[in-house]
């Protein structure tokens, strides 16, 4: 089974700017970047949820830069395991490192 592109599915408005963020704070330090969010992918939503349960959320699917396995129905996890809270902390720390 083939799965249409990542563009195909619907997402929404607060999905499409979170994906401008992350692409922003990605092309300040990609590697830094890229090692930060590899940890935060094993160390705390890999060990609660499955990969079908995280392809649910919008934010997860352009965070790991994948294609979801179907419209993903949520945008983000909560508490400690929020990616938009990820995310700002990114944004917090690229912003330090800029100075």
């Amino acid at each position: 089974m083939e799965l249409p592109p990542f563009e195909q599915f619907e997402y929404s408005e607060e999905a499409r700017e979170f994906k401008e963020r992350y692409l922003e704070v990605l092309e300040k330090d990609y590697a830094g970047v890229s090692e930060k969010i590899a940890h935060f992918a094993r160390n705390t939503l890999w060990k609660k949820h499955t990969p079908e349960e995280l392809h649910n959320y919008e934010a997860y699917c352009i965070l790991v830069g994948s294609t979801p396995l179907k419209q993903p129905e949520y945008f983000d996890l909560e508490g400690k395991e929020s990616i938009a809270r990820f995310m700002e902390s990114l944004e917090e720390n690229t912003k330090r490192e800029e100075k």
